[in-house]
């Protein structure tokens, strides 16, 4: 499928995201706590880079971009991203906030788009695992540990981080899943295997699609099979 978005917006990205990195430069974590389960050991270990700093992903195959600050501060990580691509021929741009804490447990997601129908949502998992979307319950989400963004490699990186792997053995999770453009959220069931340091492989079980996933020393995405690759 073709992307409309011209080649200057791509640059205009770029300095965006350079321009929201500056301005990061003195900001601290959320500033919440929060209550959760003490995380199941994991025998891959990851290195913390700079508490502040820019990444970028380029679509592959078709004109997409993202530009992501991401802040590892001392409550918890927070990222916000912009999205500037289309599917099935219509241009979208996303840009969301994603907080985590310390281990990449998902705590909230606000997510606006803008698109043929603007739109935007936020969610939230308490300590306790309720999930709710616009402050509205959604109990069909309580067995979701993370959530999942349609757009953007940056969601993988939470069960990259969070499960304990074994290689060779393939773990299940459920995630709150959400469609781009429509924000529409539902409950899915995804499967990673670890394949060796650095890489693994995705499924999602309802779907059948499936992916190699390359991360960097932050379990961050380098390459993610035909869809996305580090700029």
């Amino acid at each position: 499928m073709g992307l409309g978005i011209a080649k200057g917006d791509a640059g205009a990205l770029r300095k965006e995201g350079r321009r929201l990195s500056r301005r990061a430069g003195g900001k601290q974590g959320p500033g919440r706590s929060a209550i959760f389960p003490k995380p199941r050991p994991c025998p891959v270990v990851y290195h913390r880079a700079m508490p502040i700093r820019a990444l970028a992903w380029d679509w592959i195959g078709r004109p997409g971009h993202e530009d992501l600050v991401l802040d590892d501060g001392p409550d918890g990580i927070e990222a916000a991203g912009d999205v500037a691509a289309s599917l099935d021929g219509a241009p979208f741009r996303l840009r969301y906030r994603l907080a985590c804490d310390k281990e990449w447990r998902f705590r909230s997601a606000s997510l606006s788009i803008e698109a043929a129908t603007p739109l935007a949502c936020h969610i939230a998992r308490a300590p306790d695992g309720a999930w709710r979307v616009n402050e509205s319950p959604r109990p069909d989400l309580a067995q979701a540990v993370a959530i999942d963004i349609m757009a953007t490699p940056l969601t993988n990186t939470l069960p990259v981080r969070t499960l304990a792997f074994r290689p060779g053995v393939p773990l299940r999770l459920a995630v709150a899943y959400v469609a781009i453009p429509s924000l529409a959220i539902t409950a899915r069931e995804q499967e990673y295997t670890l394949i060796s340091p650095g890489r693994f492989r995705y499924r999602g079980l309802a779907s059948g699609f499936a992916a190699e996933l390359e991360v960097d020393a932050e379990g961050l995405v380098l390459r993610y099979g035909d869809v996305w690759r580090r700029a």
